[in-house]
């Protein structure tokens, strides 16, 4: 606007006979001008247009790596499925009885009892059909052994799986949950965790009057605490069905879960085989029942 400005002042006091040399050079200022402006014009758009090649070319590489992200991913889902597919095409050749292995709590339990559980997994996972193979193999050499070496049956033996220097003993409680207690003669009662207790709770198989008037325990480091008590209505250890044991709640998730007196002196006199690992009830109880664990997940799933 300066510019115009000027020059409409130059046109109003110049004299007329240099006005047509005046109106030349106003007209060249004037074509100069719009020479600009046209020019800062093509040089602005020319920026938006390499802009916008910009946008779209990092468009373009984002859709193609998104594109070979899926493509890889198809890839290696298609791979994983040959994989498996050899996996359990391998087994099948070499352990053709694994399936029913799988199935047997008795495989469960020694695994555990021989610290295999976590191997197997692995191999597994890693769909190490050979290694796997070797673990089911093994398992089977032990059942020949076991049945080849001469025994007396005791139908009150209990098999012990040994973990971490204590032993566990597998049992069912109230009919409805099958887990693992720890052998504690020297605790009380038997005891559970809040979970397992909240478990029986919502089951339905804790009633009212099973609730008892709750009790001060001491522990190995000398500390005391009050617990929760209840009647357990049933308690099955292998063929054997104990009644109205005495059963603590623990104040803690984490704390051990204890097969404790309550539940042994009803037992009558029992031993421990340390080599077989079996405990054995020397008397015959009231009501014995024969029991078969529920059917629990596979370990290969």
């Amino acid at each position: 606007m300066k510019a115009i400005r000027i020059i409409l002042v130059i046109i109003l006091f110049v004299p007329t006979a240099y006005a047509s040399e005046w109106g030349a050079i106003l007209q060249g200022m004037s074509d100069g001008l719009n020479k600009g402006i046209e020019n800062a014009r093509k040089i602005e758009e020319m920026e938006m247009m390499r802009e916008r090649r910009r946008i779209m070319e990092e468009e373009r590489r984002a859709l193609e790596a998104a594109r070979q992200a899926r493509e890889e991913e198809r890839k290696w889902l298609q791979e994983r499925e040959i994989k498996i597919a050899n996996f359990y095409s391998y087994l099948d050749d070499n352990v053709p009885d694994w399936r029913v292995i799988d199935n047997d709590p008795t495989f469960v339990e020694w695994l555990n009892e021989e610290g295999k559980m976590q191997a197997l997994h692995a191999y597994a996972r890693d769909l190490n059909a050979h290694s796997v193979a070797n673990i089911f193999n093994e398992y089977k050499s032990y059942l020949q052994i076991q049945k080849s070496s001469p025994t007396i049956f005791n139908p009150n033996d209990v098999k012990l799986i040994k973990r971490g220097g204590v032993y566990e003993v597998p049992v069912v409680l109230n009919n409805v949950l099958y887990l693992y207690l720890i052998l504690d003669s020297g605790a009380a009662d038997v005891s559970i965790s809040p979970d397992v207790a909240l478990t029986l709770i919502k089951t339905k198989t804790i009633r009212k009057q099973d609730w008892l008037k709750g009790a001060h325990y001491k522990f190995a480091d000398g500390s005391t605490a009050k617990s929760e008590r209840f009647n357990l209505r049933s308690l099955k250890i292998g063929n054997m069905e104990l009644k109205n044991v005495t059963c603590s709640i623990s104040n803690s998730i984490d704390a051990p879960m204890l097969l404790g007196q309550s539940a042994l002196k009803k037992l009558g006199k029992y031993s421990i085989d340390y080599k077989k690992n079996i405990l054995s009830v020397n008397t015959e109880l009231d009501s014995n029942v024969n029991y078969t664990p529920p059917v629990r997940k596979n370990v290969l799933e």
